[in-house]
């Protein structure tokens, strides 16, 4: 999978927020775990493990972005919403791409939008 790194740090609801994408587990992560969200002094660090399939990389963005959003939401809320979000998503075509614009990714014929 193909993924824009440039994308490290941003804000979300005025959060500051600290992206980490990892290719493997971070220490103590349990074995299904594929993300986390933790609180620190100057915002929150998400934390996506891109090894697992496209549509769970996807749904666990959206899941530790709630998180960090709307940190009091319980986890069935973000679970669920997160799901929902991405199975639109999905399903409206989104796939990784690199950062690449949809319209070249559609002029090279692979399906890849953004």
């Amino acid at each position: 999978m193909t993924v824009a790194r440039r994308l490290t740090s941003f804000k979300v609801r005025g959060i500051p927020i600290v992206l980490r994408l990892r290719s493997r587990p971070g220490r103590g992560w349990s074995r299904d775990q594929s993300g986390l969200c933790t609180r620190t002094s100057r915002g929150f660090t998400v934390d996506i493990l891109l090894t697992r399939p496209e549509r769970e990389v996807l749904e666990v963005l959206i899941h530790e972005l709630l998180h960090a959003a709307y940190w009091d939401l319980d986890e069935h809320a973000v679970a669920e919403t997160a799901d929902d979000i991405a199975g639109i998503l999905w399903r409206l075509g989104w796939r990784c791409n690199g950062g690449e614009r949809p319209d070249r990714a559609s002029r090279r014929g692979d399906g890849a939008v953004g």
